[in-house]
């Protein structure tokens, strides 16, 4: 996560706003090789723009936390596709919340065409909650920064893809937009098919899919995982790692979930977290209010907590959910973090 300012906290939220409201509307050169893509960590990648518009990452920018960089299932996923650049390569992308399959992917813009063939992509999403989710998707080809955000709406039965943007193609990068309901796939299941979309709005775009298999809002696997009537996920995903710096630190969220339908618990103010670490030297751990300008259905579904990075190693953080009732635990989970230099 990138130094925050106060510019970046404003283009932050307005990009959130603008995507919650969005997602409630109801042959070319040969390559020898089959493209083969692989997955590193990025901490090891230096992305080629680190501001994220993510709830996550807007939080923590809300709450003025600067000077951290973290990898969780929300985000941080660096894929390398091979093959050259321009060329189709069969590409694979997946979140805790989306999975993105296909044999190629193309992208007209500018006069040239990007595949992401030879690039390493930034996989990030939005977990956003029952209704709302993102896929984004960044890279650079052609000496230019690429990206490919995708926005998916649900009900109780489906979801769909309300609309799609990518950039265009140029060195002061903006948005070419393709905009419309499609996809429409019962929740559980995943869309399959080859698109074909040309741009609606911004400068002038193709898009491109070939055999597409995509599935957004996945059943969350710590319903299958964890034990007894409710179940803990944590939206950055059970590993995190952090850099330790000065005055550096990251936000996640948990939600707990009813294993029967494992969706979000109807009454969320039922229950509280208690957080603890396993090694405070390593990473220390602070239960955080929901910060201030997220709209007012996401803070029940997401408690977040802050963690600071002390110095490397490794800690456990044990999240504990509480019926408030009774005193009962109802479910715990640990999530892994890594402080690395």
């Amino acid at each position: 996560m990138s130094r925050t300012t106060y510019d970046d906290l404003e283009a932050n939220l307005r990009e959130l706003f603008r995507r919650q409201e969005e997602a409630m509307s109801v042959s070319d050169r040969g390559w020898d090789d089959p493209p083969l893509a692989t997955v590193t960590t990025v901490s090891a990648i230096e992305p080629a723009r680190p501001k994220r518009s993510a709830v996550v990452a807007v939080a923590a920018a809300t709450l003025l936390i600067i000077g951290v960089a973290a990898i969780g299932a929300g985000g941080g996923r660096a894929v390398h596709v091979a093959g050259p650049s321009g060329s189709p390569a069969r590409v694979h992308f997946e979140t805790q919340q989306v999975t993105f399959d296909a044999s190629a992917l193309r992208i007209t813009a500018n006069g040239q065409t990007f595949t992401s063939g030879g690039s390493t992509v930034d996989v990030h999403s939005d977990p956003g909650n029952a209704y709302y989710q993102t896929l984004e998707l960044t890279w650079r080809e052609h000496g230019v920064e690429m990206r490919v955000y995708m926005y998916f709406a649900a009900d109780a039965h489906d979801w769909w893809v309300t609309s799609i943007r990518t950039y265009n193609g140029r060195s002061e990068g903006d948005w070419i937009g393709y905009n419309g309901t499609r996809f429409r796939t019962p929740l559980g299941s995943a869309f399959t098919g080859d698109v074909d979309l040309a741009s609606t709005s911004g400068n002038r775009g193709r898009l491109t899919i070939s055999n597409l298999r995509l599935e957004a809002f996945r059943r969350p696997p710590v319903c299958a995982t964890q034990t007894g009537a409710y179940a803990i996920e944590s939206n950055e995903g059970a590993a995190i790692t952090v850099v330790p710096a000065a005055q550096a630190s990251f936000s996640d969220t948990v939600t707990l979930l009813d294993r029967a339908a494992c969706t979000p618990v109807a009454t969320p103010g039922r229950f509280e977290y208690r957080f603890t670490s396993s090694d405070p030297d390593v990473v220390a751990v602070t239960a955080m209010p929901c910060p201030p300008g997220l709209p007012a259905d996401y803070c029940p579904f997401h408690t977040y907590f802050d963690l600071t990075a002390k110095t490397p190693g490794a800690a456990r953080v044990h999240v504990v959910a509480i019926d408030v009732r009774t005193a009962a635990t109802v479910a715990q989970t640990d999530v892994r973090v890594t402080a690395k230099r």
